[in-house]
């Protein structure tokens, strides 16, 4: 059982299996939010085939936000038209914040109907997390890819962490394999993103690769 299988059991149990509010901060505090190397492990890998999953309330609309053009290379997520989203399942409800229900939702290889159900996607690969805003008023949400692990020329992954002030903080980087065959790591995007007071999301780029 690796880190991140475990983390994501760990995850589940923490917050009642959906069941209960999971508190924040949510994840381990990262030594420096630019580099990803320093997050704690985070539930982008293989879900266990026994993940539960709870239903949404019901969704009229749904909005994608793009956290950062030029880093949406293999991200299938990125090109999702917002007539093409349905989320109507969550893993672990957070606190509300604002008047608004926060969720946050895992999709992956294990689960490939649900890339079609809920993303209108049939040739998605990889594992992503979601983080959903929802307004129990309008019944529509926003969605934030908080954490992404996939492989297109190299590893690609996007980890995050929000702190008690929910502030979202999110760190990519990039693996490949060096002349040697030793795996190696170079630091990509960082960004900081706040929950608006409409319901969305304000992303704001924090590092850049060089």
């Amino acid at each position: 059982m690796n880190r991140i299988t475990i983390f994501i059991l760990v995850f589940c149990m923490a917050a009642g299996f959906g069941q209960e509010i999971s508190p924040l901060p949510l994840g381990k505090k990262p030594k420096d939010v630019k580099r990803a190397a320093t997050y704690g492990p985070m539930p982008v890998s293989d879900m266990p085939n026994d993940t539960v999953f709870y239903r949404m309330p019901h969704i009229e609309s749904a909005h994608y936000v793009t956290a950062d053009a030029e880093s949406s290379a293999g991200i299938c997520f990125e090109t999702v038209a917002d007539a093409q989203l349905d989320p109507s399942r969550f893993v672990v409800q957070l606190p509300d914040y604002k008047g608004f229900n926060v969720y946050y939702m895992q999709v992956n290889d294990n689960y490939p109907k649900y890339f079609e159900e809920e993303f209108g996607i049939t040739n998605c690969s990889g594992s992503f997390g979601n983080l959903i805003v929802y307004n129990p008023r309008t019944e529509t949400a926003s969605i934030l890819t908080v954490a992404f692990m996939f492989y297109t020329d190299s590893v690609h992954e996007r980890v995050f962490y929000i702190d008690k002030g929910y502030t979202i903080y999110m760190a990519e980087e990039w693996a490949t394999d060096g002349d040697d065959g030793e795996a190696v790591s170079t630091p990509g995007y960082a960004y900081k993103a706040v929950i608006t007071d409409d319901g969305s999301f304000s992303v704001k780029r924090i590092f850049e690769p060089k």
